[in-house]
């Protein structure tokens, strides 16, 4: 049964990196015994493959989102730290993450990350490596492998020119950026009733606790283009506010 407080294990990823900053070798500073924090910069804290939990190398204390809450807001009690977690992510739980029956684009994702080499629109664009690794974008570049998988999860193939691959973190779902100035359209999304509503890229910026403005772009790139100039954006895929998301 996909609960709650089982959706809410996903966001580890979020918290953790509203809450410390990436350090060498994909690891973290720890937020409790601080590793990483000195001036080699090597952090401890690492965050499994499958996203839901987390372990300190150097204090050796590890579990999910639930128990690093506990560390951190000082709460013993697992329904406390249940609490305070729906308090912090509920609201901005996408219909995407809560609607089992829709296509998870994340195999597709995954084959053009793995193209990203074949084209320099990227760099065009000022992205630099650490970027472009960082926001897992990806190539489709019309290879048959490509154009199968892209067939079997939409239902037809949308490509009908090279495009960059931008992918919404953790949910599954993407933009795609066609490259050919040609091109009958700017960009592809998956159909709604593929996919669900689209949703916000980089959502959790606008739930920092920081006090750091946050830029509202209307693209994708631009958002991306913002983080790596050192701020914090989120976009809306559009020239205005979308009405089915007033409520974030």
């Amino acid at each position: 049964m996909n609960t709650i407080s089982e959706q809410l294990k996903g966001y580890l990823l979020q918290y953790v990196e509203g809450i410390t900053r990436r350090s060498k070798g994909n690891k973290y500073d720890c937020p409790l015994c601080g590793s990483g924090s000195g001036p080699n910069g090597t952090g401890a804290f690492s965050i499994s493959s499958g996203g839901e939990h987390w372990k300190c190398f150097a204090c050796n204390k590890s579990g999910n989102i639930f128990d690093l809450i506990g560390h951190i807001e000082h709460l013993p009690d697992y329904n406390l730290q249940l609490k305070k977690a729906t308090e912090l992510f509920i609201t901005i739980m996408t219909p995407i993450q809560q609607q089992e029956t829709y296509v998870d684009f994340s195999p597709f994702i995954a084959m053009t990350c793995q193209a990203i080499n074949k084209t320099n629109y990227p760099q065009k664009r000022g992205f630099n490596r650490e970027t472009i690794e960082f926001f897992n974008l990806g190539y489709f570049d019309g290879t048959p492998v490509q154009q199968n998988l892209v067939t079997q999860l939409m239902g037809y193939n949308p490509f009908k020119h090279p495009a960059l691959i931008i992918p919404y973190p953790g949910i599954g779902y993407f933009i795609a950026r066609v490259i050919e100035p040609n091109g009958e359209h700017k960009y592809i999304k998956p159909l709604r009733e593929k996919a669900g509503p689209e949703p916000l890229f980089n959502l959790k910026a606008l739930y920092n606790k920081n006090g750091h403005a946050v830029f509202i772009t209307e693209g994708q790139l631009d958002a991306i283009s913002i983080m790596q100039a050192g701020g914090e954006a989120v976009a809306i895929g559009g020239n205005r506010w979308p009405g089915s998301r007033e409520n974030y």
